[in-house]
């Protein structure tokens, strides 16, 4: 019999610390209910660290935020940007997992193609960012009013970051959206 490879569940072990460590630092004094449901009225924050070269701008790190020591990152350029999402419901996740799904046609079976999935992410969630532009302007992420997703010359824009960049800010949205918060 073929061994069940499903997950048994999630846990975002990184924000478990976090969470324990303010728990610990400052002792709640009222318990608050879990987070079962999409908040609908806040946008979803992921921050990125980039470390650059200062002489050349060359990019040598994009991670999630304290990763490295700041003794490891002295002299070198350090900055954070914030990008804000709206939050993805079930509807919303099924919705795009079925369109982004295809059959293999050798094994008969359905997988979901994980670049096709970022771009329903990317292009119907994400809304405002810090980052500058190639003059230090603030980028200004345009929405359709009509379709209510990104326009095409703000994808356009965002296509033509370094990919390190937004693979690393999609990777750290999709496992914040693993759990409802």
């Amino acid at each position: 019999m073929a061994e069940d490879t499903k997950p048994e569940g999630y846990s975002d072990t990184e924000a478990m610390f976090v969470a324990k460590k303010q728990v610990d630092e400052k002792k709640p004094t009222k318990a608050v209910l879990p987070r079962l449901f999409v908040r609908k009225d806040t946008l979803e924050e992921v921050e990125i660290e980039v470390v650059y070269n200062p002489i050349s701008g060359e990019l040598l790190s994009v991670t999630r935020p304290g990763i490295f020591d700041a003794g490891v990152l002295e002299g070198l350029g350090v900055v954070r940007y914030i990008f804000k999402f709206t939050p993805v419901t079930y509807e919303q996740m099924m919705f795009y997992k079925r369109a982004s799904s295809q059959i293999n046609p050798q094994t008969n079976e359905q997988t979901t193609d994980k670049n096709r999935m970022r771009s329903f992410l990317l292009i119907n969630h994400l809304r405002e960012t810090n980052m500058p532009d190639t003059e230090g302007n603030p980028v200004k992420l345009v929405i359709d009013e009509k379709m209510n997703n990104l326009t095409a010359e703000s994808l356009q824009l965002l296509y033509n970051t370094a990919p390190v960049l937004l693979d690393v800010v999609m990777d750290l949205f999709e496992k914040k959206i693993t759990v409802v918060r």
